[in-house]
């Protein structure tokens, strides 16, 4: 008889294999999340040498099933939130 609940983890995106947790009891967030800050450029400051790979990072994230993504205003400054909203307006239906 085949194992189930094997066959399910194994479909699932990569990052929910980690697991989930509640942020105030209604927003469900996988435990492995993506840290914004390499999407910048040299040191964290500016724009990213390659923002087309910059994009595509993020993109790649979302497609393993990643829902968190850690970042903040220093981070650029304010271009990894930047980055962040042109891309999650077009990715926003996947989440």
């Amino acid at each position: 008889m085949p194992n189930h609940k094997f066959a399910l983890q194994r479909n699932q995106a990569p990052a929910k294999k980690a697991g989930e947790f509640l942020i105030g009891n209604d927003l469900r967030v996988t435990r492995l999340g993506f840290g914004a800050m390499r999407i910048t450029g040299d040191g964290v400051w500016g724009e990213p040498p390659d923002r087309a790979e910059a994009v595509r990072v993020l993109r790649r994230a979302v497609e393993l099933g990643i829902n968190f993504i850690d970042t903040a205003d220093s981070y650029g400054p304010g271009v990894s939130e930047e980055i962040i909203a042109r891309r999650c307006t077009r990715i926003r239906q996947d989440w």
